[in-house]
């Protein structure tokens, strides 16, 4: 891993508060500047880093799982092609 993009974080999170994490995953990957988040019920507050799974999306660079899901766009990740389909629509 060479760049924080290129990671994954695996967070531990006391059991009471899980739920409040849950969901929140896609903004801790933006905070964190990662491509994934895992969220996992621990005895306490702790982080590691791991590989993403996926491939590398050719327009944001984050891997992710979906990248090759859209034929249209197979170099990009869903929410890319997305976005990506939108701008294209309005020109």
């Amino acid at each position: 891993i060479g760049k924080s993009i290129e990671a994954g974080v695996v967070l531990h999170v006391a059991e009471k508060e899980l739920a409040a994490w849950r969901g929140a995953e896609e903004h801790l990957a933006e905070f964190f500047i990662v491509s994934q988040i895992e969220l996992l019920a621990g005895a306490e507050l702790r982080a590691g880093v791991v590989s993403p799974r996926g491939k590398k999306c050719a327009r944001s660079w984050r891997w992710d799982e979906t990248v090759g899901s859209n034929a249209e766009f197979p170099d990009l990740c869903a929410r890319d092609a997305a976005a990506v389909r939108v701008f294209l629509s309005k020109k």
